[in-house]
């Protein structure tokens, strides 16, 4: 009797058990028809579609990429030999080119010049003169005529003063061929600049010294002059004015200087901003500080430190100036700058481990990240197979 009961009791369970599967199964069967496995046979087939799409794309730019690189044709323009430097930012053509600029504005250029230097010869350009040459009929070789025969001949003679002559000369030196008016242009507005600069007096001397800078330096423009006056006449604390040859050599130091290394015009404007500020706060012995301003700005200008640090390294000095200059300007800022590198130095290697560090930090996040989006996509993977395989027994079951 206890025998059938716990035999009854144990079908009970069984059956209870059975029961309770069954409506799980069920129950997760149709969670997964829902929203699991709700994709029919024409999403597959879009799928199927994208990924062929890609796939022939991929190849595409595959092949693109894959074949050799070609060479751009390399040509040495007449103004980089005269230069003796290339010109990195686009390979020239050896083919002539029309200038952009008209020629109507190079003639304008020309009055203005006229207008500069009205008492130098603009009109005589020379003239035939007779001379003597050796006749090119004569035969040298015969033995009769042992003496080289002369003749006279009509040879153009150019006028060496003339300004339109010295202007080909330039010209000519920096390989500007003759329809480049731009180029012509450039070496006028140049030469004008330089006589504006000059005192009334000396504008018919100082011209011919200023035509020698342009034509010794071909790749100056006018902006590499007014970058060198102003800076002389920050340092010198005032108007730049070309007036004899002392004042010429005066501005083709700072010309020299400047085109040495091409400084930036913030940092010629924060030498020019310290002098100031010493000009009027300063202290201690300032004729000597005086005497010692083309060394205090080439110490700006050629500092080691990045265009936006200097601006901060010159602001803490400045911001003492009555201090630095009782002790020495030049000396005082040699070692302040110094010591800014040195401490700058330090805070960027604190910066670049710190960056290091949550770089670290980005890449342990993205690897916990990555790992989870692929457990979420094995799940849903083996959630999908699980599905397509339910569906498949239920069609069975119904057949």
């Amino acid at each position: 009797m206890k025998g059938q009961v716990r035999l009854s009791y144990f079908r009970f369970n069984v059956t209870l058990n059975n029961s309770i599967m069954q409506k799980l199964r069920a129950f997760f069967n149709s969670m997964e028809e829902r929203f699991v496995f709700p994709i029919g046979r024409r999403t597959y087939q879009s799928f199927a579609l994208l990924a062929l799409i890609i796939l022939v794309g991929g190849t595409i730019w595959l092949m693109i990429h894959i074949t050799p690189t070609g060479k751009e044709d390399v040509i040495i323009s007449k103004s980089e030999v005269i230069q003796n430097q290339i010109d990195t930012t686009s390979v020239t053509s050896s083919a002539p080119t029309s200038s952009d600029c008209p020629v109507e504005t190079y003639k304008a250029w020309m009055d203005t010049l006229k207008t500069d230097l009205p008492t130098e010869e603009w009109k005589n350009l020379g003239g035939y003169v007779d001379e003597l040459v050796l006749n090119p009929n004569y035969d040298y070789y015969s033995e009769d005529n042992s003496e080289p025969e002369y003749i006279n001949q009509k040879v153009f003679q150019m006028n060496s003063e003339a300004v339109p002559n010295m202007l080909e000369g330039v010209y000519s030196s920096r390989g500007i061929d003759s329809t480049d008016y731009c180029a012509k242009i450039a070496v006028l507005e140049s030469l004008h600049y330089l006589i504006t600069k000059s005192s009334n007096a000396y504008k018919s001397t100082g011209y011919r010294s200023y035509l020698q800078i342009i034509q010794y330096n071909p790749d100056i423009v006018k902006e590499d002059l007014v970058n060198s006056i102003k800076l002389e006449s920050g340092i010198e604390l005032k108007e730049t004015v070309i007036e004899d040859e002392k004042s010429l050599e005066l501005f083709f130091k700072y010309f020299k200087f400047y085109m040495k290394d091409k400084p930036s015009q913030s940092r010629i404007d924060l030498a020019i901003n310290t002098l100031k500020v010493h000009q009027k706060e300063g202290k201690g012995d300032r004729k000597k500080d005086r005497e010692e301003y083309f060394d205090v700005a080439s110490v700006i200008i050629n500092s080691d430190l990045s265009d936006e640090d200097l601006p901060n390294a010159l602001e803490g000095y400045n911001s003492e100036m009555e201090f630095y200059s009782r002790n020495g300007l030049l000396t005082t800022l040699h070692k302040y700058l110094k010591l800014y590198e040195e401490k700058l130095a330090i805070a960027l290697a604190k910066q670049q481990a710190e960056k290091e560090r949550k770089e670290q930090q980005r890449m342990y996040s993205l690897y916990a990240i990555a790992a989870s989006f692929a457990a979420i996509v094995s799940v849903a993977g083996i959630l999908l197979l699980f599905s397509i395989q339910n569906i498949l027994k239920r069609n069975i079951d119904k057949e």
